[in-house]
């Protein structure tokens, strides 16, 4: 006999809830605490720990301290889904440029729950070289003879390797990079509607002279945040120079990162900063302190993709986060479904956190 399952408050209350979102009850956000909590006549702990795990399972999005949890759009009509059954396990191979030690939290984190969340596939991980990669290499023609997987799952891809998993026939999807002009649905942050968000912000402290250094890039993606920067400032009146508001470099290296904010402020310093990464705000704050500047007293400072790092800094650093949930269930559905998604939709919508980095510019 099979054994029966305990079940808990916690559980009935989440089940509560997406019964809740599956029948439409609730569109952009959740009631309060209070209200729920006697709706569903729970306790506040009760309701935190079944919530915490729709926020896991990227079915809702957090917004903040002292704000209404958001529901993600798209994403409650397919939490029932389950994989179709097969003959055999999939057998689904993760690639990553870094190894486990030189991985980031984030990676780290969705690596991890690709295999502890698909224990139907047969999951594999292996280093190989993506990162500078221009054609493709018999490393990869190995790796795919031998281990021979129904789909592929690429850290960070690349147009070389895009080009190979097409010629080679394997189903294959990015989280994050860049496939160049090959149709490989890539799963991520899209940086242009942050950037928008991020100069809307600043331009409601008052600020005008907003930079956004760009290093290492594609040239798509250059463009087209570029692009989105002078619409911006067309927008909200603000004069856009191409080679001041958003200025390039092709390698991403501490010192061409100082070198670019150096040449920039020999016409003048910036009153607010966007960097694309924790990272790059590292060589940034490492300029504003060689020429004595505070955070947000003379500069105020954005960071696109938040890092764990993010909390030891003071004052705490305006961000934006985005689901590691949705990012692997977006993986797991369209791996075991099939599912049609194109390269706009598989988008992770990113939320901005607001923290004490951004204030009004100096007179």
């Amino acid at each position: 006999m099979d054994p029966v399952q305990r079940v808990t408050q916690v559980d009935r209350t989440e089940s509560a809830l997406l019964s809740g979102l599956e029948k439409g009850l609730w569109t952009d956000t959740l009631p309060g605490v209070r209200i729920l909590c006697s709706s569903l006549q729970v306790s506040p702990p009760t309701l935190q720990a079944a919530t915490a795990r729709l926020l896991e399972r990227g079915i809702l999005v957090y917004h903040g301290p002292r704000r209404r949890l958001g529901i993600a759009p798209g994403l409650v009509e397919s939490t029932s889904i389950a994989p179709e059954p097969t003959a055999r396990a999939l057998r689904v191979v993760c690639l990553t440029n870094d190894t486990l030690p030189e991985m980031s939290h984030t990676r780290l984190e969705i690596l991890s729950r690709l295999r502890m969340e698909n224990r139907h596939w047969d999951f594999r991980h292996h280093v190989i070289p993506i990162k500078d990669a221009k054609k493709p290499r018999l490393q990869w023609d190995r790796l795919a003879d031998t281990e021979e997987p129904d789909a592929l799952v690429i850290f960070g891809g690349m147009p070389a390797i895009a080009r190979w998993s097409i010629r080679r026939k394997l189903r294959t999807v990015f989280i994050g990079g860049e496939p160049g002009a090959h149709p490989i649905p890539t799963i991520g942050m899209n940086p242009i509607r942050p950037i928008i968000d991020s100069i809307n912000e600043f331009a409601s402290y008052g600020h005008q002279h907003i930079c956004m250094p760009m290093f290492g890039l594609f040239p798509r993606l250059e463009k087209g945040i570029r692009d989105a920067f002078r619409d911006a400032f067309l927008g909200l009146g603000i004069p856009f120079d191409e080679s001041w508001n958003t200025p390039s470099a092709p390698q991403h290296d501490p010192d061409v990162i100082l070198n670019v904010l150096t040449r920039i402020s020999r016409v003048r310093v910036p009153t607010a900063i966007i960097a694309m990464s924790w990272v790059e705000f590292v060589a940034i704050q490492s300029f504003l302190s060689e020429r004595r500047l505070s955070i947000p007293h003379d500069v105020s400072a954005i960071v696109l993709a938040g890092s764990e790092s993010l909390e030891w800094f003071r004052p705490r650093l305006t961000h934006f986060d985005y689901s590691v949930g949705r990012i692997t269930r977006n993986v797991r559905i369209w791996i075991d479904r099939n599912f049609p998604f194109n390269r706009d939709a598989l988008a992770v919508p990113a939320q901005i956190v607001r923290g004490d980095s951004v204030g009004a510019p100096r007179s």
